[in-house]
């Protein structure tokens, strides 16, 4: 199955290289809600966070807590047509080719459904990976009828843990429209 790079890694890639000062927050105070029309989806991001549209879809990354900062985590949404209907996991193997080859080092470090037996919560896949630095990132992986979508949330790896809970909590605010 050829699933697009745009969304694999492509999109990742752009929205990493967009990041360019660091910074971390672990305490987002509530979330906002952002639709993003041209995806067909709404996903609430922390309050406080800076938000941007990029080519691939929307991103929000936290803000710097101190100079000198070299990394901002980051959450950001891509998605594509499927070739054909899949569930989120199988979208998820359909995307990992692309993602061992086209992320430097990359390495699975946990993967499952994001509610343990229900198939229809989504599948997350959590990774390391190097781009100028050693990244961690947990990708949630989603579909609709003739969509797929992953909301991607990087961290440093020492900082991933501290960031987690807010990831999880901002995944789970994402909604598409059913129809796509």
């Amino acid at each position: 199955m050829n699933i697009s790079r745009s969304l694999t890694v492509a999109g990742f890639v752009a929205v990493v290289a967009a990041i360019v000062v660091g910074g971390r927050i672990a305490g987002a105070q509530g979330l906002m809600p952002y639709t993003y029309a041209p995806g067909g989806y709404t996903i609430s991001f922390p309050i406080g966070w800076e938000q941007r549209v990029l080519a691939t879809g929307p991103i929000a990354l936290s803000q710097p807590q101190f100079p000198g900062d070299t990394f901002r985590e980051n959450v950001n949404v891509v998605h594509e047509q499927l070739p054909s209907m899949m569930n989120s996991m199988q979208y998820a193997m359909a995307s990992l080719p692309a993602m061992t080859t086209q992320l430097q080092a990359f390495a699975i470090i946990e993967q499952g459904q994001v509610i343990p037996g229900n198939p229809t919560s989504g599948y997350y896949i959590v990774y390391q990976h190097t781009m100028n630095q050693r990244l961690q990132a947990i990708a949630y992986f989603q579909t609709g009828v003739t969509r797929g979508y992953v909301v991607t949330c990087t961290a440093l790896p020492h900082t991933f843990e501290q960031f987690r809970a807010i990831f999880a909590q901002v995944a789970m605010t994402f909604m598409y429209n059913r129809g796509l």
